[in-house]
């Protein structure tokens, strides 16, 4: 097999695998990684292609389910906060701005 035949392979769906970097930054990366791994090759037998594959597969269905759905969340508490510093400055919204911000930063971390 070729660069360029590995590189056009596709995963399930179709989607075309790609690494993120900053998927390392994720605790639960290490874990989807070695979980797949060890399914793959201790208990299915596999190769380490089919291993890479189930790899990727599974790195991919939680980007797409798990870090996207965060991203969206992301969006929408900084569109919150943004809207909430746009109102009228009284004692609901000033305690409401700091509820925004505490849940941007958890989202965030």
């Amino acid at each position: 097999m070729t660069t360029e035949e590995s590189e056009s392979r596709s995963l399930r769906g179709g989607q075309t695998f790609r690494f993120e970097a900053g998927w390392v930054q994720e605790e639960q990366c290490k874990t989807i990684v070695q979980n797949a791994w060890n399914l793959t090759i201790d208990v299915r037998n596999g190769t380490v292609v089919d291993a890479v594959k189930e790899v990727g597969a599974e790195l991919w269905d939680w980007s797409k389910n798990i870090l996207g759905d965060l991203e969206k969340r992301i969006k929408r508490a900084k569109k919150a906060l943004e809207e909430c510093r746009r109102s009228i400055t009284n004692d609901r919204n000033v305690a409401r701005e700091g509820i925004l911000r505490y849940k941007l930063e958890k989202l965030e971390e």
